[in-house]
């Protein structure tokens, strides 16, 4: 059985399946929809703080797993965004 301390450690992300952020991707339309959708995925895998901090706000011991897991996080999300969006992005 898994300890809290062995939970903790783990990465939240897999990529043997991508997660699924949203059901539409984001266009020039709905961004409100897609915005609140994005948020309720983030505060649901508990990674608030990826939506609310800055790379510096984050302590030097805790930075180097932090921004790969925003970097993983940053990489899902994109996936949620229409491809003529990510052009300009």
């Amino acid at each position: 059985m898994a300890t809290a301390s062995s939970l903790s450690q783990r990465s939240f992300i897999s990529f043997s399946g991508t997660p699924t952020i949203t059901a539409e991707k984001l266009n020039w339309k709905n961004y409100r929809a897609w915005s609140d959708s994005v948020e309720l995925w983030f505060l649901g895998q508990g990674f608030h703080d990826h939506l609310e901090k800055q790379e510096a706000e984050i302590p030097e011991e805790n930075r180097a797993p932090w921004l790969k897991l925003d970097c993983q996080l940053c990489a899902i999300l994109w996936q949620s965004v229409s491809p003529e969006l990510l052009e300009i992005l």
